[in-house]
């Protein structure tokens, strides 16, 4: 089915609806006293936040590149790093790498760099995303964690200990066994395509040229360990930009959540509309935080309220400052052009 991921997409909005509706109507009541009382005096705080991501972003990319070889100026990174948001809005899931790749590439960057520069930064992000989320298991006020029995944590503690020790097996010996697991994945999925659509989803060779790649990602990271420390500090940087972002939305209308609390709703919210596979479509990212802030105990309306002014903050207003700096920036690339070919 060619539009099924969009379907899930839709999917969870209508089920965001469905749940969120109702209680709403509950709390309707109190949406034009929440308005009178908000904190319009922290929006700032909301745009130094935003300031905040997309400067970790583009300080990472930067870092990165150089850790690579490749020296490019802060300016370009920051830009590039709003441009994709606009590509994420014209091309959900894959817009924001496709126009970030067009103008590095005008930027000279080799392909090499580009796709280095791809691995290591989602590499360090992820890191950072999982290690704020494990924190905020222990200390959120609304982690399971708190209501689990002391047998069932150590069951988890087991498995993800094995967990553990199933990936360090995986990835010993240059990831071989990576691989080949890969290509295993792989033929299946191949079979199960050719049974519906009559034609394989993906080339196994995919994998035998991309773990090896991984591996040279990692060997120079590994290599330029000393930049270590100041990549993970961009990565936090950005992540910590959009958590900032949400927790001053919240109390703009006066709802002050525990920190961990914030990012314990932020990182299901992020699995939640991951799972549409269409993440960066309009709407998603809302219905998946309405659904979960919800679930976690805060009142419906103060959840839309919050979700949508974060949303006008991190989205929106960076596509409108995007589409300017796309214009801004093809014309200096078009300058440069011109002057070479004067020489």
């Amino acid at each position: 089915m060619r539009y099924w991921r969009y379907i899930f997409a839709l999917i969870l909005l209508g089920i965001a609806v469905w749940v969120i509706l109702p209680k709403i109507g509950e709390s309707y009541r109190e949406i034009p006293i929440v308005f009178k009382r908000a904190n319009l005096e922290l929006l700032p705080l909301l745009l130094l936040a935003q300031v905040l991501y997309y400067f970790g972003d583009g300080w990472l990319s930067l870092i990165v590149l150089r850790m690579g070889g490749y020296t490019l100026r802060l300016k370009d990174t920051l830009r590039i790093a709003i441009l994709g948001v606009v590509g994420n809005q014209a091309f959900p899931v894959l817009g924001g790498v496709a126009i970030s790749y067009y103008f590095y590439r005008k930027l000279k960057l080799p392909h090499e760099a580009i796709l280095f520069l791809v691995i290591s930064w989602t590499f360090l992000i992820y890191v950072v995303y999982a290690i704020f989320f494990f924190l905020s298991l222990f200390f959120a006020p609304v982690s399971p964690l708190y209501f689990l029995p002391p047998p069932a944590l150590a069951v988890i503690a087991g498995v993800l200990i094995l967990i553990g020790f199933f990936l360090y097996y995986l990835f010993k010996e240059g990831g071989k066994k990576l691989s080949q697991l890969g290509e295993r994945i792989i033929k299946l999925l191949n079979k199960l395509s050719n049974f519906f659509r009559k034609r394989d989803l993906m080339d196994p060779e995919r994998v035998r040229r991309g773990i090896p790649r991984l591996y040279d990602t990692f060997r120079t990271l590994e290599n330029h360990y000393n930049q270590l420390p100041l990549a993970f500090l961009a990565s936090i940087l950005f992540y910590l930009g959009n958590i900032f972002t949400l927790y001053f939305s919240f109390i703009v209308f006066g709802h002050k959540l525990n920190f961990f609390h914030i990012v314990f709703g932020y990182s299901l919210s992020l699995l939640l509309s991951a799972l549409t596979l269409v993440p960066q479509t309009p709407g998603v990212m809302l219905a998946s935080l309405s659904l979960i802030f919800t679930a976690l105990g805060v009142p419906a309306h103060i959840v839309v309220l919050s979700g949508t002014l974060y949303r006008l903050f991190s989205y929106w207003l960076p596509f409108i400052v995007g589409i300017f700096s796309m214009i801004n920036i093809r014309r200096e690339l078009r300058r440069m052009e011109e002057v070479s070919q004067a020489r």
